[in-house]
């Protein structure tokens, strides 16, 4: 096992040990209603302090949660396995109903396939749909290559719409995204701060030359999209991220105590987490960097189980 692996099942042990605890779970859930801290959250879960902060303080040291002010939110990463986590609710919730299919799969009367369709119907074909659209299977890069090579076959399938907010400066994406331009897809991008100064650094010589041509290479080195009619601009990126056609969704996962090593990336496809993101990129594109995570939308379904309110 390479140690990329092994990172990564390391941080996923961290967080389904944070999540193992059923006091970290109800906190879990009470942060997407907006929980805030303090006595009023003692009151609501109807736990003591040491419980409490025991259990919060590890969901936020995985990364799920974050405090903002006065109140608790989810961090992206928090975000994705909440909307994962109310479908394996809803999973537990049918539980009676998928034990009854697993009878009949043991009687050998129905092939693969046919309990394959009663687990689907049971599932997905639920009034009680988990956000709006159908979801498609996360995809995990574990490598910054499989990344590149994920955005790169996703882009080519793009038609309508890019927005792409990245940390890194990478040939091969850039070249998709300005094909994809060039065919009149509607194309944004954000920059992190810190390429541009990587920009001029790297081209500092050519830069500090005063030649005819000198205005020509400033705008090369600054903007890798030159000379193509690109929207872009810069800000600070706590994490890449690119959006495509109204569902497709790919998010940087980025490790807090080593935040400008290259950790991992997800894929999803879902509209609701489109909006979500895209709420965020116009945040960004709007200087908007104190609300630059909106709240998400609540798509949450409703379900059977009760949680203790104090």
């Amino acid at each position: 096992m390479d140690s990329q692996n092994k990172h990564l099942f390391r941080q996923m042990s961290k967080i389904g040990s944070a999540l193992s605890n059923v006091d970290a779970i109800e906190i879990f859930v009470q942060v997407g209603r907006g929980m805030k801290g303090g006595q009023e959250a003692l009151e609501e879960l109807g736990m003591s302090k040491k419980r409490y902060y025991t259990r919060l303080r590890e969901l936020v040291k995985c990364g799920l949660v974050e405090k903002d002010g006065t109140q608790y939110r989810y961090t992206v990463l928090g975000s994705l396995f909440e909307q994962q986590f109310v479908g394996l609710l809803q999973i537990v919730e049918r539980e009676k109903e998928l034990q009854m299919i697993e009878e009949l799969r043991k009687s050998g009367r129905f092939t693969e396939e046919e309990i394959g369709g009663f687990v689907r119907k049971i599932i997905f074909d639920s009034p009680e749909r988990i956000g709006e659209g159908s979801w498609v299977i996360p995809r995990l890069a574990r490598s910054y290559e499989e990344m590149v090579k994920s955005i790169v076959e996703r882009l080519s399938t793009s038609r309508k719409s890019i927005y792409l907010a990245s940390r890194f400066t990478e040939e091969r994406i850039i070249s998709a995204i300005l094909s994809k331009a060039q065919a009149g897809a509607t194309v944004k991008v954000l920059a992190d701060s810190k390429l541009l100064k990587n920009y001029v650094n790297e081209t500092k010589g050519k830069l500090e030359m005063t030649d005819s041509h000198a205005s020509e290479r400033v705008k090369v080195a600054v903007n890798p999209f030159y000379p193509y009619k690109v929207e872009r601009k810069f800000c600070q990126l706590p994490f890449s991220f690119i959006l495509m056609d109204g569902r497709g969704v790919g998010i940087e996962l980025v490790d807090a105590q080593h935040p400008d090593k290259f950790t991992g990336a997800v894929f999803i496809e879902n509209e609701t987490l489109f909006n979500y993101m895209k709420a965020t990129f116009d945040s960004l594109w709007e200087g908007k960097t104190e609300h630059a995570i909106p709240e998400a939308p609540s798509t949450r379904p409703k379900t059977n189980l009760k949680w203790r309110s104090g």
